[in-house]
Order: structure tokens, then C-alpha cells, then sequence
């Protein structure tokens, strides 16, 4: 199975229209995501800098990619295009994934444990690992976990 279908049956059930705020983040404002913001806004009708910051807090489309990484890989038009269009998204997820080394097109059933752990901490953070492993192994049919 390739990363890509993996990762959207994972994050959205394949689903283009999937959307989750990390109310969280948007709460703890990370240093990191605040440099985007005015891009965010000029590229979102010049929104306020808390409507760009939900915009930076929220995963969008079926691989469920924060709107700053999103951004952050180069998307120059609103979000409303990129969440509508299932061609940006997967754009933008080979951008975010090459960006540490993976493909879209790659064959997950040939990992190792160690790989599936790498990306699953680059791709969902450092916590609850295990558990992403778990689910992206389970989608590829290599457990059934």
C-alpha cells in the first residue's frame, strides 16, 4: 500500500472533506506556527490574526495536514481552495512528506518497525506513537491490530 493511501485512510477514511480544530494549539499559540500567520491572512481575505491563527490550528482534507504546514510548504491560496480540491492536498502532502525524506508513492508494507516509527512521530508528533504505528499498519492489512 503507498503512503498516501495509507495515510488518508488513516487520517480521514479517504475522506477529502475532513476537518479537526487542535483547540489546544490554537490556546498555546506555538512560536512556530506565528511566523506564518501573516501569510496565513493575506492569502485568507486579510482575516484577523485569530481567525488565522484557527486557520494554522486546524488539519484539513484527507491526509489531515495543519493549515501552518500547509502554508508552510508553499500553498499560496486560500484554504477553503485547498480543502475543496483533492489535487492541493496531494500536492501539498508530497511536499510535506519529501520534506524528511518519504514519497507519496511508497510501499508501507516493506517498512520496518523503526521507519514506522519515524514517520509516525514526524507525521502525528511525538506522542502516542505505538498507537499510529498501530493504526497505519492496520490499514496497510499488516495486522489486525
Amino acid at each position: 500500500m503507498m503512503l498516501a493511501d495509507c495515510i488518508a485512510k488513516v487520517e480521514s477514511s479517504d475522506n477529502v472533506l475532513a476537518i479537526r480544530f487542535e483547540p489546544v494549539m490554537f490556546a498555546n499559540k506555538p512560536g512556530w506556527v506565528i511566523p506564518l500567520l501573516g501569510k496565513i491572512s493575506g492569502l485568507n481575505q486579510n482575516c484577523d490574526r485569530d481567525t488565522a491563527l484557527a486557520i494554522a490550528c486546524t488539519s484539513y482534507g484527507k491526509y489531515q495536514i495543519l493549515g501552518v504546514n500547509i502554508y508552510d510548504k508553499g500553498y499560496s491560496t486560500s484554504i477553503a481552495h485547498y480543502w475543496q480540491l483533492e489535487s492541493d492536498q496531494d500536492e501539498i502532502f508530497g511536499r510535506f512528506v519529501s520534506s524528511k525524506g518519504f514519497t507519496p508513492i511508497e510501499d508501507v508494507t516493506t517498512w520496518n518497525d523503526a521507519t514506522f516509527i519515524e514517520f509516525a512521530t514526524f507525521y502525528n508528533g511525538p506522542g502516542a506513537v505505538a498507537s499510529y504505528v498501530t493504526s497505519m499498519k492496520k490499514a496497510a492489512g499488516l495486522t489486525n491490530g
